[in-house]
């Protein structure tokens, strides 16, 4: 699939799921997994530090960066990737966040320090709202791709587009490419890349 292809593809897509997402975070979530290629348990990983600039006086803007802690994912990981916020994740968080700062309960405390997407479940011990869990934002991402008519559609399918979209800005397939598309995906093992990139590429050819 050419770069201008799979392009319009998640264009599409986006499209389709957007008319079905209901709330801000639905558009966060397609968002950060169909154009930024996040797996669920990054999303829920993410607190609003790493979307968040504290401009004072409880005044916050959306960072141009976001920023996405390994340690939160993997023990002994202390290594965080950034990549740049696209203009459609820019919008829905701009969205969400004059919600949020409109519910003068959410600006108690250390507002940046809550997760980025919250459960309705609290924790049983400090009371306090958690995160949506991994498999929550799966099936509610696969919910929206039922109901905009992408059977089959699943998060990991979206991300796998997104990293393809990102990896076909380069023309070859080498140790350079490997390393940044690995930056991109996230990707612990550099061979979890290439195996991937070489996967596509026969895919490619078949078509």
């Amino acid at each position: 699939m050419k770069t201008s292809e799979i392009k319009d593809k998640i264009e599409k897509n986006l499209k389709a799921l957007d008319q079905h997402c209901r709330t801000d975070r639905d558009n966060i979530i397609v968002c950060l997994i169909l154009i930024h290629g996040l797996t669920p348990k990054e999303v829920s990983c993410l607190d609003r530090r790493d979307v968040l600039v504290d401009e004072g006086n409880q005044q916050y803007t959306v960072s141009k960066n976001l920023k996405i802690s390994q340690s939160r994912r993997f023990s002994g990981r202390s290594a965080t990737r950034v990549l740049p916020v696209s203009m459609v994740l820019k919008t829905a968080l701009e969205d969400w966040l004059e919600l949020e700062l409109k519910d003068a309960s959410n600006t108690k405390g250390d507002f940046l320090k809550l997760p980025l997407l919250q459960s309705q479940r609290r924790h049983p011990k400090s009371k306090k709202l958690v995160a949506l869990s991994p498999d929550a934002i799966s099936n509610l991402f696969h919910k929206l791709a039922t109901e905009a008519g992408l059977t089959g559609f699943t998060a990991s399918k979206a991300r796998t587009d997104a990293i393809q979209s990102f990896a076909e800005q380069f023309e070859n397939i080498s140790d350079e490419t490997i390393k940044m598309v690995a930056e991109f995906a996230g990707h612990l093992d550099e061979r979890q890349t290439r195996r991937l990139l070489e996967k596509l590429k026969r895919n490619e050819q078949v078509q």
